[in-house]
């Protein structure tokens, strides 16, 4: 019904948001303070938990697929189905646009020291450095619906569209 409603322990409504299109996603930031949130075509949200709206994050061309925080919950990540992925500030400037995959791009990740991965249905897996070169592109007979990256950013995991799990080391690629 293109709301995201906020509720309490004990069941009282916080909060109700209205969009402009379905709400797909939506996910806590780290400090579970905020909401970032996935609308089809419209701009992704980022919103209080009481729901005031703190930034629209407009730029994909289409449908996005997944928008979460960074670790820190400084930034905002974005995949979309434009093929891009994007990194956001919390007050919506555009910080690095990630161009490269084929299609749909499912979901992006960032490592503590501002490297990102990002999964595509064009079967790649893609290590980026933090202005949005392309540091290493891993193919796949399948298409990727998962990439990360981990705490101490020396590996990358890829999942793909039927549950094969892979993990590569990162010496090289590594700072």
């Amino acid at each position: 019904d293109r709301t995201t409603r906020v509720w309490d322990y004990e069941g009282n409504r916080v909060a109700l948001t209205h969009h402009d299109g379905p709400v797909g996603m939506a996910e806590f930031s780290p400090d579970s303070s905020r909401l970032v949130v996935c609308t089809g075509k419209s701009p992704v949200r980022v919103q209080e938990l009481e729901g005031r709206v703190l930034a629209d994050l407009p730029g994909h061309e289409s449908e996005v697929q997944r928008a979460h925080f960074s670790p820190d919950g400084k930034l905002v990540l974005t995949a979309g189905w434009d093929g891009t992925a994007r990194m956001w500030g919390l007050d919506g400037p555009d910080l690095v646009t990630l161009r490269g995959p084929r299609g749909l791009v499912h979901f992006v990740d960032v490592a503590a020291d501002g490297r990102l991965v990002t999964a595509a249905f064009d079967r790649t897996v893609r290590l980026w450095d933090p202005t949005g070169k392309e540091l290493r592109r891993i193919d796949y007979p399948r298409p990727q619906w998962l990439a990360a990256l981990s705490p101490r950013g020396d590996r990358m995991l890829a999942l793909s569209n039927l549950g094969h799990l892979s993990i590569h080391r990162l010496a090289d690629e590594h700072p």
